[in-house]
């Protein structure tokens, strides 16, 4: 599905704050509701909870693209598994243009592009909607003022697209078992999310309003 196909209606989201919500806690530059009561399974609901709220009530049909921004936003709860690239001294790559060069590095091997090039493009898209002046972090000043961070989520979103199709044959050959626990987005649902970069941007921007209840 293009972008043109889908529907934003004229009206923003009804907001509707959680009640057992008390101060937000930073973890990173991700704004996480802090409350004793709330589990982290507890946190990942009611995010996926507001995520499935703000795109259907933005006109989104379709579930992949919602899930997607569900399982992305849940993920980023876990900094530990969003930020999981490390350089060869063990220090965290906040940089954009190293995790890119390490995605570039991986093109002969289907699952590590996979993961490395959905990565880059992950960064880019939940720091883009959901905490913009968090991309600030993310500048190699040697290289990476003048980046389009669009364009190259774009385009590393649609090298997972062709790495998980790539995967995808090579299980139905029996060539390659999965990594364990890691689910392989169809390539798809990698194609519309890059189609629809700036509608996802957009709505997870209103779900990290309602969070903070802007």
């Amino acid at each position: 599905m293009g972008s043109k196909e889908v529907l934003m209606s004229q009206s923003g989201p009804n907001e509707q704050p959680e009640k057992r919500m008390e101060s937000p806690v930073e973890v990173g530059h991700l704004i996480v509701p802090k409350s004793p009561s709330l589990s982290a399974d507890a946190v990942e609901y009611t995010f996926r909870a507001h995520v499935e709220h703000v795109f259907t009530d933005f006109g989104c049909a379709d579930t992949g693209i919602v899930d997607y921004a569900s399982d992305l936003c849940s993920g980023f709860v876990r900094t530990e598994d969003a930020f999981n690239e490390k350089t060869p001294s063990g220090q965290t790559v906040w940089s954009i243009t190293q995790l890119a060069s390490l995605a570039d590095a991986s093109a002969s091997d289907p699952e590590k592009c996979y993961l490395r090039s959905k990565n880059v493009g992950d960064v880019i898209l939940f720091f883009n909607g959901f905490y913009p002046d968090g991309l600030k972090k993310f500048y190699d000043r040697t290289h990476e003022q003048l980046l389009d961070y669009k364009e190259l989520a774009v385009t590393y979103f649609r090298r997972a697209a062709r790495a998980s199709s790539d995967l995808a044959f090579e299980l139905e050959c029996g060539l390659r078992s999965p990594s364990a626990g890691e689910r392989i987005v169809p390539a798809p649902v990698l194609k519309r999310v890059s189609d629809n970069f700036d509608f996802m941007s957009y709505c997870l921007h209103e779900v990290s309003g309602s969070f903070r209840g802007n």
